[in-house]
């Protein structure tokens, strides 16, 4: 690996603050988590994470897909073009953030299991470890960036394993929201990076402005379509929060 390669893996792989939206939500319902689930009211405890899971993640992934659609842009908006060569590996960590929508340990905390996440922790270091070295002689530097991505998954799917032991339940992610919200977006992503593509190809627009024009009306969209549900599902939410404080 050279030091340029370095370099450019250094910039491609440095997190864009999108997790920022998932640890503000998660002190708001952490107190709340913590009180049902000492109430012995799990069900309602899962279900506030669920709800507060599928909100931030609506959000999360829309600003994920953008950041992918306009890779290379944004590395050159906040780098230069020089480190453009790094949009594969930019995107990869990109695919992470979706990961980040939530604190998959918040039961663990709730449930005072402690260990049970400095054991997850051991468990995603040792396998991006191996994965790092593994993947890195056969895909080159895309290969750690892949390991980072397969290695948080361990951990998420390791803290929710830990949480279900916890709390002695089958189930507690509801799959088929997360995947509708997933795929939802996808589908809205298509037409802007198309619209992006066909632009860049037949335009002499700066590059730069042109994602930034289509990205705010990508981000509109979003807000007419979702942004009235959110903001009642976070209402909802602060309500419960308050009912139970009194």
């Amino acid at each position: 690996c050279s030091t340029e390669e370095l370099a450019i893996y250094r910039n491609a792989s440095k997190i864009i603050p999108v997790r920022l939206i998932a640890t503000a939500i998660n002190m708001v319902i952490l107190p709340l988590i913590v009180k049902k689930v000492s109430e012995k009211k799990i069900d309602s405890a899962i279900s506030v994470w669920n709800k507060s899971l599928a909100n931030s993640l609506k959000v999360v992934s829309v600003l994920t897909f953008a950041l992918i659609v306009f890779a290379p842009e944004v590395i050159t908006f906040i780098y230069s073009s020089s480190y453009v060569s790094g949009t594969d590996v930019f995107r990869v960590y990109c695919v992470s953030y979706l990961l980040g929508c939530t604190y998959w340990g918040t039961m663990l905390n709730a449930t005072g299991k402690t260990k049970c996440i400095l054991y997850c922790s051991v468990i995603s270091c040792v396998f991006n470890i191996v994965l790092d070295i593994i993947l890195y002689k056969l895909l080159g530097m895309i290969g750690p960036a892949i390991a980072t991505v397969i290695s948080q998954f361990v951990m998420s799917y390791a803290q929710i394993a830990f949480s279900k032991k916890a709390l002695n339940i089958k189930k507690m992610l509801n799959i088929k929201n997360v995947t509708l919200i997933i795929v939802k977006n996808l589908v809205i992503a298509v037409p802007f990076a198309v619209m992006h593509c066909f632009l860049k190809a037949n335009t002499n627009l700066n590059h730069v402005v042109l994602a930034f024009v289509i990205g705010g009306i990508w981000m509109l969209t979003f807000v007419l379509i979702e942004g009235k549900k959110i903001y009642r599902e976070f209402g909802t939410l602060n309500r419960q929060d308050e009912v139970s404080e009194q």
